[in-house]
């Protein structure tokens, strides 16, 4: 139902009061007012953002830069699974023209797509033909489109710069950790092809990047050993990468407890790592034991939820079709992984009710 609410509404969290609180005057009631109860020891409130919107990210409005780069901006902050899903296509003569794509770090909702040669100043289509490849923070992707946008006679003058590697100091990787590659702008396919990875023998190794946004380039060696990624053949900036064996690295095990037997995925995160698809997971088997191997030493957090769909994600449910969250928990003291080691974390209760955070002992 339609309801009125302020120009910025807000939410208040109230925390639980602990048999141990003490009592002072509310500062916002009146002087009249009688005393509420407040903990002795408080902690903020915990918010846990999740995925509602299911709108695809649509093309509001194009604009030319130079006679080779044109900007789409679109409803909402967008990710770009794929630089080159765009072309630019002649309107006259029907010629299509390669392009590569790129979103800025200052307009996180504007695609900026760059012809691989100048364009006549003349009606061209932007067209989006990969149905996958533009899609918004949940992952809703957006439809295929084409619009009409005449190139500035003005050359281009744009000079990309290669802004770093990250981690930003020789690291210590777990198998499957990536390295990034950052860029100023979209690079061309010859700065991508004049990085050099050597591997451990001191030859070359092939490895696929991959990217959310045109600009920023992951890169994920395999197998042990050291590596080194040089961004730019012959300059300084050179990073050494250990990918640690397997003796090098540790395991967190445990045993979860779930009253309504259903799927449960234990995640761990290392330090300074967001809790997504990147983390290390394990599934509890029948008897609620669990293990995550392969970490790197040092302290990690831990959350578990119950996995209703089988996806292996945590899920945030939907307001329509109304669908609740699935029920979601979170450690609260961080685990510390030793090399050749099974750190043990106990039991780990989860709530039986759906779609309730909250903390697991």
């Amino acid at each position: 139902e339609r309801f009125a609410v302020a120009p910025q509404p807000t939410l208040l969290a109230v925390e639980p009061v602990a048999p141990d609180s003490t009592t002072r005057p509310d500062s916002t009631a009146g002087p009249d007012s009688t005393t509420r109860p407040r903990r002795s020891t408080e902690r903020p409130p915990t918010f846990w953002t999740t995925a509602l919107d299911t709108v695809p990210p649509a093309p509001r409005s194009v604009r030319a830069l130079s006679d080779r780069r044109v900007a789409v901006r679109f409803s909402e902050a967008v990710r770009l699974r794929d630089v080159r899903a765009f072309t630019l296509e002649d309107s006259v003569s029907g010629r299509a023209v390669g392009a590569r794509a790129g979103i800025l770090a200052a307009s996180p909702a504007e695609i900026v797509v760059v012809a691989d040669a100048p364009l006549a100043a003349v009606p061209h289509r932007v067209r989006l033909a990969s149905p996958t490849a533009v899609a918004d923070s949940a992952g809703t992707a957006a439809r295929p489109f084409a619009l009409t946008v005449t190139p500035a006679a003005r050359p281009d003058t744009t000079i990309v710069r290669f802004l770093g590697v990250e981690p930003a100091r020789d690291s210590l990787l777990a198998p499957g950790d990536a390295v990034t590659l950052r860029w100023s702008a979209p690079p061309d396919s010859a700065a991508l092809a004049a990085v050099r990875i050597t591997g451990p023998q001191g030859a070359d190794v092939p490895v696929p990047f991959e990217t959310d946004d045109g600009v920023r380039f992951r890169l994920t060696p395999s197998g042990a050993g050291v590596f080194t990624v040089a961004p730019i053949t012959g300059a300084a900036g050179a990073r050494r990468f250990t990918v640690l064996g397997p003796d090098a690295l540790g395991s967190v095990v445990g045993r979860v407890v779930d009253t309504a037997g259903r799927r449960v995925v234990v995640e761990a995160a290392a330090e300074g790592q967001a809790f997504g698809p990147a983390v290390r997971r394990a599934v509890a088997g029948p008897d609620g034991q669990f293990e995550i191997a392969g970490l790197r030493p040092g302290p990690v957090r831990l959350r578990l939820f119950a996995d209703a769909n089988g996806d292996g994600q945590w899920t945030g449910g939907r307001l329509a079709p109304y669908a609740a969250p699935e029920a979601l928990a979170f450690v609260t003291e961080p685990a510390t992984v030793r090399a050749r080691w099974d750190a043990d974390v106990g039991e780990l209760r989860l709530s039986p009710r759906p779609g309730l955070p909250g903390d697991a002992p």
